[in-house]
């Protein structure tokens, strides 16, 4: 893979030591633009906060988790029985 693309892996939260080839790494890239454009969550979202215990949140926008991130950190980062709900 390229160094550009190494970099614009990083920034988006993937491991790039996973990517075998420019290729793999252009179509991962594409996958990230889609789902930016589709207005879903972002990688290091989705493994923030499914660390904290929330599923399915892949499905979830880049709004929702954006919010939901927020509540977290309000919080100190302790999940409450009522984000869990929020977050079902």
């Amino acid at each position: 893979m390229t160094e550009a693309q190494r970099n614009a892996l990083d920034r988006a939260g993937i491991d790039h030591e996973v990517v075998d080839t420019k290729g793999h790494a252009s179509a991962i890239m594409d996958t990230l633009t889609q789902r930016r454009e589709s207005g879903l969550a972002t990688p290091k979202q989705v493994r923030l906060l499914e660390r904290r215990g929330f599923a399915h949140v892949g499905t979830w926008t880049f709004e929702r988790a954006s919010a939901m991130i927020a509540r977290l950190a309000q919080n100190n980062w302790r999940v409450t029985p009522l984000m869990r709900q929020l977050g079902a």
